[in-house]
């Protein structure tokens, strides 16, 4: 399926409730307010959409701003996925001030498998207590070699080297991501959204349009849009990618 322009997502949704034919979307209020939810669902779907490319940036992760957890560093706002689970950091030497080497993900269980076999606290390992009030330890005296996140918005990362910094540097980090993009509420602006995502968008557009403004449904829609948006949770993942079966690694070599 090609994609769509709002104004024709909205005279689709008019077909279905029946509603006044316009040829555009300030031609009523309901297709206004239509084409309102249309913007918000649009940032619904690419929000958890593995699929969703949106627009590649290199940027840096943001502080976390607890020095309790060294460790951690923040997904900015914006961002829909780390492509590729694609981070470096620049472990910056005397003889190099720019040294980007890149961080290896692991799958949450296998990163908590790799920290669990350090048992000792001693003047290398430092504790480190998770929003779940969960401890662990980090390694203090070497950059980070592994990351992962629990929750798609925190970076947890192994280790860190104290003898550089108190914490993991913000400004050391290199990600390439994609981030959203704007959706304008025009009659010619193109749904960006790739084929396979365009029909599953416009029926969860028009289920939520008939729901809230005509307190209507429509069986047909109703179940083609409920599949999608199960199918689009199931497979939401903001960091990594989803896979069937346990992966040891967010990115093949």
């Amino acid at each position: 399926m090609n994609p769509k322009t709002l104004l024709e997502v909205i005279q689709t949704y008019l077909t279905y409730s029946n509603g006044t034919e316009v040829d555009s979307i300030h031609s009523s209020d309901e297709a206004y307010q239509a084409a309102v939810i249309a913007k918000k669902m649009f940032y619904t779907v690419t929000d958890k959409s593995k699929d969703f490319q949106g627009t590649s940036k290199l940027i840096t992760l943001d502080h976390l701003g607890d020095l309790s957890k060294p460790n951690y560093l923040v997904i900015p706002e914006g961002v829909n996925h780390l492509r590729d689970a694609l981070i470096k950091y620049n472990n910056s030497s005397p003889t190099k001030r720019i040294n980007y080497v890149q961080v290896e993900y692991l799958d949450p269980r296998d990163f908590v498998d790799k920290l669990s076999t350090r048992t000792v606290i001693s003047s290398r390992y430092q504790e480190v207590t998770n929003f779940d009030n969960v401890k662990y330890l980090v390694d203090t005296e070497k950059h980070p070699q592994y990351f992962t996140s629990f929750d798609g918005k925190h970076i947890v990362f192994d280790s860190y080297d104290k003898s550089e910094d108190s914490a993991l540097q913000a400004s050391k980090s290199q990600v390439l991501c994609n981030v959203s993009t704007e959706f304008v509420l025009e009659d010619t602006f193109v749904i960006p959204l790739s084929s396979n995502l365009t029909s599953g968008y416009e029926d969860a557009v028009i289920q939520e349009c008939l729901l809230a403004l005509r307190q209507e449904t429509n069986a047909a829609v109703s179940r083609r849009a409920n599949a999608f948006m199960t199918k689009l949770q199931q497979n939401h993942r903001v960091v990594g990618n989803k896979s069937t079966g346990r992966r040891k690694y967010g990115r093949r070599r």
